[in-house]
């Protein structure tokens, strides 16, 4: 195995373990979430082979992101993340494309350390990062997964069930039970931030009409 890789995945996974485990901790509704999410996190292995890396047009906006992000609450998992990043593969939904068009697409994407396409494959949970363009506008969606997000920049606005969109802090956490509809508008900065998934997170998200 790749030693560097490895440290890297492992300075990762030690950095983000221990973000969730705090969070966890604070006892909100998605505590139990983020226990099993951090439980999964702390036991992740470096893998043995992974798919090759790839960037999508959306990257252009994570240096700026994670120049942020570092000077923040998650600046260590940002740290780590960026080390790791070249070895990482990101990837869209890319169903959204015939109703969001190209440039929705080429103005985001995901990539995941365990999960859908991840470094490390899991049929529960999931833990990955997005990146989404300024001004950009996510409409509302739903998946069956449960799901918390964790900003680590930006200046986007989160709206959840049709409500009034709101900003939300960097490291605050933004839960999605079960088949909430929720959406993101970004301004003037991108969007950079964690999501974690528990649940059958194999099914993708799918836009609400």
């Amino acid at each position: 195995m790749d030693r560097a890789f490895a440290d890297r995945f492992v300075a990762l996974r030690q950095s983000l373990a221990s973000f969730v485990r705090g969070k966890a901790a604070a006892n909100g509704p998605e505590a139990p979430m983020l226990a099993e999410a951090e439980a999964g996190i702390a036991g992740l292995e470096p893998p043995a082979e992974r798919d090759e890396p790839l960037r999508l047009p959306g990257c252009r906006h994570l240096p700026a992101a994670l120049a942020t992000a570092k000077q923040g609450p998650l600046g260590e998992v940002a740290a780590a993340f960026e080390a790791l990043e070249p070895d990482m593969r990101w990837v869209q939904t890319e169903h959204y494309r015939k109703t969001l068009g190209d440039d929705h697409m080429a103005n985001y994407a995901y990539t995941n350390l365990v999960g859908w396409r991840g470094l490390v494959p899991h049929q529960r949970i999931a833990a990955g990062f997005v990146i989404i363009g300024p001004g950009r506008h996510y409409p509302d969606h739903h998946h069956e997964a449960e799901e918390v997000y964790v900003p680590f920049c930006g200046d986007t606005l989160w709206g959840q069930d049709g409500g009034e969109p709101m900003p939300r802090e960097p490291g605050s956490t933004i839960h999605h039970p079960p088949w909430r509809c929720h959406a993101m508008t970004t301004r003037g900065t991108p969007l950079f931030a964690l999501y974690l998934w528990r649940g059958p997170v194999l099914q993708m998200a799918q836009l609400v009409a």
